[in-house]
């Protein structure tokens, strides 16, 4: 079995356990092992729903089993409650495996590099031939104030399309010694 970290969801940590069994075997063993774990308690609960189940503690979630298909469970945890992640790491040593540790940094880091990739897909996909077309002459050398010409357009949507450009690590390098200034810096009086 295998658990990474995938990001947060409101006060959740989010993480993927991917397993050679199928998921809904996997969320049934784990919610033996909680029923097991929770039994004498007053204050924790189980809740069980059509592909997992909950645990609460006084009526607050602190935990989510959801099988997601195949051979892969979600695993959230109530990052504002530390028992969470404690349950967590008790069904998981009384089920003989061990919850790896994420320390914060690195889910930051993870989050923030899939921020990264989505705004990156989202420019991929807002570029259009106009953009392409300024590439191309951009990559040939080619002036602002010509390509502006050649294309018939003001020199504010070359630059526009350039910004864009210049934000995709495949077409930055393309574009030769323009780099665009940040909007903030770029009418400064110097």
């Amino acid at each position: 079995m295998k658990v990474e970290f995938e990001g947060r969801v409101g006060n959740f940590d989010v993480y993927r356990l991917e397993t050679d069994k199928p998921a809904s075997e996997v969320v049934n063993l784990f919610e033996n092992v909680f029923r097991d774990l929770v039994r004498d308690s007053l204050a924790l609960t189980v809740s069980s729903g059509l592909d997992g189940f909950r645990v609460l503690f006084e009526g607050r979630n602190v935990l989510n089993f959801t099988a997601i298909g195949g051979n892969a469970v979600r695993i959230a945890v109530n990052r504002r409650s530390l028992l969470g992640e404690d349950l967590v790491k008790m069904a998981f040593k009384t089920a003989g495996l061990e919850f790896p540790q994420f320390s914060e940094a690195a889910k930051i880091k993870i989050i923030l590099e899939k921020a990264r990739e989505e705004q990156l897909k989202k420019v991929r996909q807002s570029l259009t031939e106009f953009d392409y077309e300024v590439l191309k002459l951009r990559s040939q050398g080619v002036s602002l104030w010509s390509i502006a010409s050649k294309l018939g357009c003001s020199i504010a949507k070359v630059r526009w399309s350039l910004q864009k450009l210049a934000l995709l690590p495949e077409t930055s390098e393309k574009l030769g010694a323009y780099k665009p200034l940040p909007w903030n810096e770029r009418f400064k009086k110097h």
